[in-house]
């Protein structure tokens, strides 16, 4: 099989039988659910955490199947107990935490950097899954889904700098100097 097939030479790519335009908002969602998958597979690599590593994992092969699902509608593939699961890794995470009242200035292991890049491309994913429900039908678990992905994100890398002794720092308004 070839790497290439010259079908986006004309700005248009193949998805299972269906020729689209490389900037539908279907091929959008899709691009940036891969992005995404590409930045969590970089922030496990820079990981010393098993469990951070294993949760990862887990969160790449749903994200392949909310491609797959973007990619062939008819098949639905994340339901309310993937939904769920992110709910309590959550919780579970966040209970190890030191409690957070203010905003987090972003910094910390590179673990932590990529995970936070994640979450920011999670979001901008879960946008184009939004955008692309406007006008087609897109499974409400995977907009759930990819909304608490967003939060579970944020506590991982918060996990990241915990577990490395890294100090939150909370933004300073209004400061010139």
């Amino acid at each position: 099989m070839r790497c290439y097939t010259r079908i986006g030479d004309k700005r248009k790519t193949h998805l299972f039988g269906c020729k689209l335009y490389k900037y539908s908002e279907r091929v959008e969602a899709i691009g940036t659910i891969d992005e995404l998958n590409a930045f969590l597979g970089a922030a496990a690599s820079f990981s010393p955490h098993k469990i951070s590593k294993k949760i990862i994992h887990e969160i790449e092969n749903n994200l392949f199947s909310i491609g797959a699902e973007l990619a062939i509608p008819k098949s639905v593939k994340i339901k309310a107990k993937h939904v769920e699961r992110l709910e309590v890794l959550v919780e579970k995470i966040d209970e190890k935490l030191p409690q957070q009242t203010k905003f987090v200035i972003p910094a910390g292991t590179q673990a932590a950097m990529m995970l936070n890049v994640a979450r920011t491309v999670a979001r901008r994913a879960e946008r184009a899954m939004v955008k692309l429900s406007s006008t087609s039908k897109v499974n409400p678990e995977m907009l759930k889904y990819m909304n608490r992905l967003s939060s579970l994100l944020y506590v991982l890398l918060r996990f990241e700098n915990y577990k490395n002794n890294i100090v939150e720092k909370n933004p300073v308004y209004n400061q010139i100097r």
